[in-house]
């Protein structure tokens, strides 16, 4: 259906004071139960921001206590710098909730409260006098209803003894009749003069009436404009302000993110090993010692203390070799006791590089005589502590129990705990290993007292 010229045009804007009559005054309780509810509806608002502004103080106070609590020094590298952004930015959006409780107290709460006030005062005033109108209009209708019902009363009880004045009355009784109703028709004359002096009354009541109402309701309509204003403004400001708190929170999040992606992890356990390490060597395993009774068994029983000392030092000329020798021997007949010991003939050579040790004779030239004619005398070459066979052969393993520090060049240092592989087992009580030092194998003398010998 075509539309009509009438219909394009725009509805004409409609009125408080127009738009709330009718009988027994039923527009005044619409409009002022409205002006109550907008008076509800903002105390609502004062208190979601008094609740808010209480929450975001307790929470920036409690994030600032976390913060302060949040300790990293046990941290360390990248990951403890990452950390430390963490905290940093923990205190500063504390510090945001803190401003936002306060901003949301000065910038709303007190402002929604004013407003609140101020229309209260405003539709206080307007009802108060809308009040005392209504009552003098009511007491006024009261007044003009009793003048009525007397004035029908009176004209009534006329006509009733008007229609009782009959031809066939006594001159006597009609002249009682006459003079009661003449009394009665002045008397409804009276109530007839109040009843419109009431209505004329009334009426100067319900113009004042109208036009306060009228005045009250185009005051109504400017407090619920304003209402619906302010609670606008207030609800986007206080949306304004939860964001901008939400938005310091997420430029916090995102430093505490870049700071994340510096964290080096394998700087980190780098930095951990260099700073703490303990070393590289594995403890020893627990070995088992067996108690032994010499009586018994003519092993080495082991004792709470180190030995008072070390086996005789081994002396080139006071032993001789019964197994593997430490280097060349050569013997020497015991015939030459005069002058210089020289190489026997099937002494085997070392790149003719073989040196032999002067034997030391007395003074007038003669051997000792500590060393008697049926002993054999041996002399060896310089012992090579690093004169280590490819493969050599180990003939037993064993665990020191004592710390030793070598005394000469050809001994071992040996420290409790330690393993070492035995390559000789001397009869003097000094056993010949192979360690390691610096990265190299050597080989050396312990003393077998100071060790255990290994299963």
């Amino acid at each position: 259906m075509e539309q009509q010229p009438s219909d394009l045009k725009t509805a004409p804007k409609r009125e408080f004071s127009t738009s709330f009559w009718g009988e027994h005054d039923l527009g005044l309780e619409v409009v002022w139960g409205r002006l109550r509810q907008g008076k509800h509806l903002c105390n609502e608002l004062l208190t979601l921001v008094k609740e808010r502004a209480s929450i975001e103080e307790d929470y920036g106070k409690r994030l600032a206590k976390v913060a302060k609590a949040f300790v990293t020094k046990e941290e360390m590298g990248t990951m403890k710098d990452s950390l430390e952004v963490l905290r940093t930015e923990m205190e500063n959006s504390a510090r945001a909730h803190l401003n936002l409780a306060t901003e949301l107290r000065t910038q709303l709460e007190k402002p929604v409260s004013d407003f609140i006030t101020h229309q209260s005062s405003t539709r206080k005033n307007h009802a108060a006098i809308l009040d005392k109108d209504l009552k003098a209009k009511s007491a006024q209708m009261a007044a003009v209803s009793k003048s009525k019902e007397r004035y029908e009363a009176k004209c009534a009880e006329a006509d009733g003894l008007l229609v009782q004045m009959r031809p066939t009355l006594q001159p006597k009784e009609a002249d009682k009749l006459r003079a009661r109703h003449e009394k009665t028709v002045a008397a409804a004359k009276s109530a007839d003069g109040e009843y419109k002096t009431g209505i004329e009354k009334f009426s100067e009541l319900s113009k004042k009436w109208e036009s306060n109402f009228r005045a009250a309701c185009t005051v109504a309509q400017k407090l619920e404009e304003n209402r619906l204003e302010n609670m606008r403004e207030f609800i986007w400001n206080f949306t304004n302000m939860i964001s901008s708190a939400c938005v310091a929170d997420d430029e916090c999040c995102e430093r505490v993110r870049v700071s994340l992606e510096s964290v080096e992890i394998d700087k980190d356990i780098q930095l951990f090993i260099d700073t703490r390490s303990t070393g590289t060597e594995l403890p020893a395993p627990l070995v088992y010692v067996p108690y032994t009774s010499k009586s018994l068994d003519n092993d080495f029983v082991p004792t709470s203390n180190p030995p008072s000392s070390a086996p005789s030092v081994r002396s080139s000329f006071e032993k001789k070799v019964s197994s593997t020798p430490l280097g060349s021997l050569t013997k020497v007949a015991s015939h030459l006791r005069t002058g210089s010991v020289s190489e026997p003939a099937d002494t085997p050579s070392t790149n003719g590089s073989t040196r032999f040790q002067q034997l030391s004779l007395n003074r007038n030239g003669t051997v000792p005589d500590h060393l008697s004619e049926s002993e054999d005398v041996y002399t060896t070459e310089p012992y090579d502590i690093y004169d280590i066979p490819a493969n050599p052969v180990v003939v037993a393993q064993v665990r020191v129990l004592y710390d030793y520090k070598a005394q000469a060049d050809e001994e071992l240092t040996i420290a409790k705990g330690q393993t070492i592989p035995v390559l000789v087992m001397h009869e003097d009580g000094w056993w010949e290993g192979l360690v390691v030092t610096n990265g190299k194998r050597r080989k050396g003398l312990f003393p077998s007292n100071f060790v255990n010998k290994l299963a």
